[in-house]
């Protein structure tokens, strides 16, 4: 839930990844 978080911050597709690595 922490990665999700972080990737939401930085960008938009970014968060897309790490919800998949999470």
């Amino acid at each position: 839930m922490l990665a999700v978080g972080i990737g939401r911050r930085t960008a938009g597709q970014v968060s897309y990844t790490v919800y998949a690595i999470a």
